[in-house]
């Protein structure tokens, strides 16, 4: 047992808790939620209540590392940053503090470790907030191809999470040890990789058949975070591999679209677009009383999380039509810069970002080479409505609503 008072318990974890009573009075168990957002709490015991002190809200801007449970670069790293952020009133534990007891109870026979096989199979867990699609190395489920194991072999999984979401990894039919400190660290089903943070965990393979592997935060296991681990001797089932593929439980393809309206005095501003995890259909539209008006469409092909493709026409009131070509990269601070060539014989270039300056209030900002800009400042009455204060390159200081949808 570890003495602990806070515990950061992930989706689909579990722990054993003993809880020490006090003589006289009740003491609060509380489970908040990592956002600050809310709490459920049960008071064990009769008489004036003990109560658990508020977790303050999470800081955005504070080092991952330092928040993370067990999960920063090594294992010297993990224990540090839990010794320098202790719960208010005592420890937070980390995966580094617990011991299992009888590791070959769920791990290899005894004497047979030693001689076994070790297979690292490093996995990237990746994915983005604009399509909302989580996968393995980029790819989902349904593209990828089975992890072949065999049986008698130690697994080893490198897992390595480059985004900013918790991903609770769960094995089913296996028991792994989570490998966070100088001995042997605990046996789970369920392991936490916070976010811009690696773990390592390995399993002896002793099993059969095909098991699933996927992040236990359903909604990202259903758009692609997942892997089937079959074992070699076993060639599996045709028909229910089609089966499994064609699921509608499997959404890592799904089509979403989105549109915004600007609506401000003397001038108007619309875009939107239609896109799964692979291809994207985007538009704009804009009007000036006294100018006239503009409109730009593409097609966007995305080859990952950083890089998409495009090929699009823009066409200005009295101009001829003008087709592009080019690529959108995201930059560091969310900055998306499309450079591409026209069939003029021109090279172009624009960039775009939005920053969040508070829960209500957002900065958005465009410019391109060619002498276009537009900066808007928004402050958010709903999901749906907002009040804009916007500055065109054709325009002086405008005020109005935008609506999304």
């Amino acid at each position: 047992p570890v003495t602990a008072s806070e515990i950061l318990h992930a989706v689909g974890e579990t722990y054993d808790v003993i809880v020490a009573m006090p003589r006289h009075g009740a003491v609060e168990l509380r489970a908040s939620a990592q956002d600050g957002t809310g709490f459920a709490s049960i008071l064990l015991g009769r008489g004036t209540p003990r109560r658990a002190e508020p977790l303050p809200r999470p800081n955005p801007y504070q080092s991952h590392a330092a928040r993370a449970m067990g999960g920063a670069s090594d294992a010297s790293d993990a224990q540090r940053a839990h010794q320098h952020h202790p719960a208010q009133d005592g420890k937070r534990l980390a995966y580094g503090d617990l011991r299992t007891l009888n590791p070959g109870r769920h791990f290899a026979p005894q004497g047979q470790l030693e001689t076994s096989p070790i297979r690292e199979v490093p996995l990237r867990l990746t994915g983005d907030m604009e399509t909302f699609n989580w996968t393995f190395d980029g790819i989902p489920l349904s593209k990828a191809d089975k992890i072949h194991i065999e049986r008698g072999e130690v697994v080893r999984f490198l897992l390595v999470n480059e985004t900013m979401m918790h991903h609770p990894l769960h094995l089913h039919g296996h028991f792994f040890r989570v490998l966070s400190g100088p001995d042997a660290g605990p046996m789970k089903h369920t392991v936490d990789v916070p976010p811009m943070s690696r773990q390592v965990i390995e399993f002896y393979a002793q099993e059969e058949e095909g098991w699933f592997f996927h992040c236990h935060n359903l909604y990202h296991a259903v758009t692609g975070m997942g892997r089937i681990l079959r074992y070699s001797d076993y060639a599996g089932n045709p028909a229910f591999d089609r089966a499994a593929k064609n699921s509608p439980d499997i959404r890592d393809d799904d089509w979403y679209w989105t549109a915004d309206l600007s609506l401000l005095s003397g001038h108007s501003y619309g875009e939107g677009w239609f896109a799964n995890s692979t291809h994207r259909l985007e538009w704009e539209a804009e009007r000036h009383e006294e100018h006239g008006g503009e409109a730009y469409a593409a097609y966007l092909h995305r080859q990952s999380r950083f890089l998409q493709w495009l090929v699009g026409i823009e066409k200005e009131e009295g101009e001829a039509a003008q087709v592009r070509a080019g690529l959108r990269y995201l930059l560091p601070l969310m900055v998306e810069a499309d450079v591409y060539a026209t069939d003029q014989g021109e090279v172009e270039a624009a960039l775009e970002t939005q920053v969040q300056l508070s829960a209500a209030i957002a900065l958005r900002a465009e410019w391109e080479t060619t002498r276009e800009h537009r900066l808007s400042l928004e402050y958010r009455l709903s999901d749906r409505l907002s009040i804009e204060l916007a500055r065109f390159d054709d325009t002086d200081a405008t005020l109005g609503l935008r609506l999304r949808f």
